[in-house]
């Protein structure tokens, strides 16, 4: 098994993942304020959960393992799928239209939609051009966005 880091997070995803903490912080005290003691510590523990997951689900790592890609995340069940090479997408990096999944709290992930190659499913932690690998599995295209994404793609490659 041959595992790649996940790129570092770019400034739109740090950005969304630090305004998604303070505003932990903002709404439990607001809730609090204005709904009182029964209600703020309610919302704050459901916001936190949200987070928590949100946090969870982030990719972390991809491998190569036996011919599936393996996409590893923070603390939830790695994504796998067999993996079938390289798949050709002008513009890796441009989302679309999400349609369930994280816009830039802890990366990009889930289910999206593009008009040019329809539904695909997206780990990312980065949208760079020169870091976003779309490969082809199981279940369509997948993003991934590995920190060496020259050594990811000769991987999937078989060099």
């Amino acid at each position: 098994m041959t595992e790649f880091r996940a790129a570092p997070l770019d400034s739109t995803a740090r950005v969304v993942s630090g305004v998604l903490v303070v505003m932990l912080v903002v709404i439990g005290v607001v809730m609090w304020t204005l709904a009182g003691p029964a209600v703020g510590p309610f919302v704050a523990v459901l916001y936190v959960i949200v987070l928590a997951l949100s946090w969870a689900m982030a990719p972390r790592s991809y491998a190569v393992q036996g011919g599936d890609l393996v996409v590893n995340r923070n603390a939830w069940r790695p994504f796998r799928s067999p993996l079938r090479g390289l798949a050709e997408m002008s513009e890796p990096g441009r989302m679309g239209l999400r349609v369930a999944g994280s816009g830039g709290g802890f990366g990009y992930y889930g289910r999206f939609r593009r008009s040019d190659i329809g539904a695909y499913r997206a780990y990312l932690t980065s949208r760079a051009n020169d870091i976003v690998v779309p490969v082809t599995t199981d279940v369509g295209i997948v993003t991934v966005s590995p920190a060496d994404p020259q050594s990811f793609v000769a991987r999937v490659s078989g060099r």
